[in-house]
């Protein structure tokens, strides 16, 4: 996906032909598995679990410090989600932006286990979980084309991210039934 994102971005990609993502498994992931998102227990080894992708947990901790929650609270209420449910997941983002590194990473392992049963803890894992891809996508985009990062960029990447993934009922009841992969 990485890959492809800033593919599209560069001059005469218009001209380029299609890229297939099966034929590229470090960009696109495992074809052979099926689809569906684990979290990655240990921040430096390679998933290998059951999914196709695999979301390491610092980075969604660093999502949770970047996000900015007024601004979150206003897209989801723009996006019509319920107020009770809007700051329940507030809470939890604000539970693991304040906690330590350690943590931080203990609660957000707890709240993607809880995912079949909780919405605030799907919601929350699943909004770090979105949040830290794209903004890991905007991060590399903004190194390649402008050689630094902008925090802020990253940050509204995130939020954008975030607010995709709670939004979409979807993707709840997918995670609902099938819960987040958790592998070590």
């Amino acid at each position: 996906m990485i890959a492809i994102a800033v593919l599209l971005t560069l001059p005469g990609a218009a001209r380029a032909r299609p890229i297939d993502p099966r034929a590229h498994t470090t960009a696109a992931g495992d074809p052979d598995k099926q689809f569906c998102v684990g979290i990655k227990l240990k921040d430096w080894d390679l998933y290998d679990g059951r999914c196709r992708y695999g979301a390491p947990l610092m980075p969604m901790k660093v999502v949770s410090t970047l996000l900015k929650r007024p601004q979150l609270g206003k897209t989801l209420e723009a996006g019509k989600m319920k107020p009770l449910y809007r700051e329940r997941l507030l809470d939890q983002l604000k539970i693991v932006d304040k906690a330590s590194d350690k943590k931080g990473k203990k609660r957000i392992k707890r709240l993607a286990r809880r995912a079949r049963k909780s919405w605030a803890g799907r919601a929350t894992a699943n909004c770090l979980t979105l949040g830290a891809a794209v903004g890991g996508i905007t991060a590399i985009a903004q190194l390649v084309f402008t050689g630094g990062v902008d925090r802020e960029v990253i940050g509204q990447a995130a939020l954008g991210g975030c607010a995709m993934a709670v939004l979409q009922p979807r993707l709840d009841r997918f995670l609902k039934r099938h819960g987040f992969d958790m592998r070590a």
